[in-house]
């Protein structure tokens, strides 16, 4: 398996409820936040990408446009990356996804190909652990597991980690600097 068997799904919901303004369109490195993430994407050679968001708007449907992604609005605004999550692997035409959330700067697609031949058997998700921290935003999912997401979702769950709690995860140990 490599990215061109897979659907890149990127949770870029917009909230920044902590930070205080849209983290998606900060500058790093002279390029926004979610442009870099965007650009490393196309490169990857995912063969389609979804950008999973609250709300439409004209800038995102630009740099959607301008990097190959289809914008997929969550049903259920408020819920976090556990909508786009539902959403982006329900779309999804493939078997399996790997799921980045937006705000990640530094984020190796080159990193993630190491959790690709571990996305077998009866495994649903593969998380990297770094450091003890797990990751469940730059991880691996079966598009099986898109109704657990929205069952989640529908109980008020929005994170991640505990969504997926029923579900067989594999947890990577990697490297702390690529993630």
């Amino acid at each position: 398996m490599t990215p061109a068997d897979l659907t890149l799904i990127v949770a870029a919901g917009g909230m920044s409820t902590r930070m205080g303004e849209d983290k998606r369109w900060l500058d790093v490195g002279g390029v926004p936040l979610l442009e870099g993430l965007l650009k490393k994407a196309a490169a990857a050679g995912f063969a389609e990408i979804f950008l999973c968001v609250e709300e439409r708007s004209e800038r995102l449907q630009a740099l959607a446009s301008r990097y190959g992604a289809r914008i997929l609005v969550d049903e259920t605004a408020g819920q976090g990356p556990v909508a786009g999550l539902s959403r982006g692997l329900a779309a999804s035409s493939h078997t399996w996804s790997f799921a980045v959330s937006a705000d990640m700067p530094f984020f190796s697609f080159d990193a993630a190909i190491e959790l690709l031949p571990k996305a077998k058997g009866a495994v649903r998700a593969v998380v990297p652990v770094a450091e003890g921290r797990c990751e469940p935003l730059a991880a691996l999912y079966h598009k099986e597991t898109a109704h657990v997401f929205s069952a989640a979702m529908a109980a008020g769950e929005r994170s991640l980690r505990r969504a997926a709690a029923a579900l067989p995860v594999l947890d990577v140990p990697v490297r702390a600097g690529a993630w």
